[in-house]
């Protein structure tokens, strides 16, 4: 049980399902991954949610201030790379929003090679960046593409949503009747057009048993995030020989700086307004984290560029290689604090 839940393994076996699915192409790859995001990789935010509760529970976020920062460092990590890319391509596409996005799943992928103390410093910061981006992410969807949200369906979803709520936190004994409620609020928000991972979100937080984040942490690690990655591989793979555009590309490309940037500025500013010490150096890591972005940036790049493939290409490719760049870059800067490491600190 304890190697299942090493999260090193977890993350090397995700790089290894990622690769795979790059190098295989089938039939029906895109239809799988808009299946599988929208119903079974939600499980993967219900375990977000909980651990989330967790921290404002018994860590970092009891005490409340801590939410400023990771805030603002999620808005200006959004705005800054916006702007880059609407300076560099200087379009009205939808496109600019293709690397406001973090990802979660890589992202805490990519944390497992920083030692456990440096870990345990910056996860509970780039857990709450990554959560905040993703709701921002959420209102990008919703407002650039509003003709596609069914409204009926989505009071459907908040109100067994809401049910969901009341039996946990009033009569937990009902879980029979809980669990077929998350899942109609899961199905009910995928039918209204709108992310389902907010959801799963709301659910791992209102989620009562928190004995069991454990046993989904290893349900996501090994099967959950490793299958969406290998699926979403195989449904980039055609891009990779397809036509560019290099302007597109260029400002993808650049979302790893942006991310730098605006998460660092953010984080800092939002210690300072806290009466904090500014704690640029941890931010500073949070941000090269927050330039890994795949999942919800290729479903952007989907929407936006629906109509161009040459652009969708380039957006595909600019994200899988700032993503690929972000990673490397965030095992330098490990690599180096690791040699700074004090005899008897526990490092890589």
């Amino acid at each position: 049980m304890r190697l299942l839940r090493d999260t090193r393994l977890q993350g090397l076996f995700l790089v290894l399902a990622t690769a795979l699915g790059l190098s295989i192409r089938f039939r029906g790859a895109e239809t799988a991954v808009s299946i599988f995001g929208e119903f079974v990789l939600p499980l993967f935010f219900v375990g977000v949610g909980m651990e989330l509760r967790s921290e404002f529970e018994s860590g970092y976020f009891v005490v409340r201030s801590n939410i400023t920062a990771p805030l603002l460092a999620a808005v200006f990590g959004v705005v800054a790379p916006a702007l880059i890319y609407i300076a560099v391509v200087r379009d009205s596409s939808a496109g600019w929003a293709v690397p406001t996005a973090t990802d979660l799943p890589f992202g805490l992928a990519a944390l497992t090679l920083a030692a456990l103390k440096l870990r345990s410093r910056i996860r509970p910061r780039f857990l709450a960046v990554a959560t905040f981006d993703d709701v921002i992410g959420l209102v990008i969807l919703a407002v650039l593409f509003s003709s596609r949200l069914q409204p009926g369906f989505a009071l459907a979803g908040l109100a067994a949503l809401g049910a969901y709520w009341a039996i946990q936190r009033f009569a937990a004994k009902l879980w029979f009747v809980a669990l077929p409620l998350a899942g109609f609020a899961l199905y009910a928000t995928a039918l209204s057009g709108i992310q389902t991972s907010l959801v799963g979100v709301l659910l791992g937080l209102a989620y009562a048993n928190s004995s069991h984040r454990h046993r989904l942490e290893v349900l996501n690690g090994w099967l959950v995030v490793p299958v969406f990655a290998f699926l979403v591989g195989a449904s980039v793979q055609p891009a990779l020989s397809g036509a560019l555009n290099a302007l597109i590309l260029v400002a993808i490309l650049a979302r790893p700086a942006g991310k730098i940037f605006g998460i660092t500025l953010g984080g800092v500013l939002g210690d300072l307004l806290q009466k904090k010490r500014a704690d640029a150096k941890n931010w500073l890591l949070v941000g090269v984290l927050g330039g890994i972005g795949f999942t919800v940036s290729l479903l952007i790049a989907n929407l936006a560029y629906q109509d161009s493939s040459v652009d969708r290409n380039s957006a595909i490719i600019g994200t899988i290689l700032a993503s690929a760049l972000s990673m490397v870059l965030f095992y330098l800067f490990v690599r180096i604090k690791s040699l700074r490491v004090h005899p008897g600190e526990k490092s890589l």
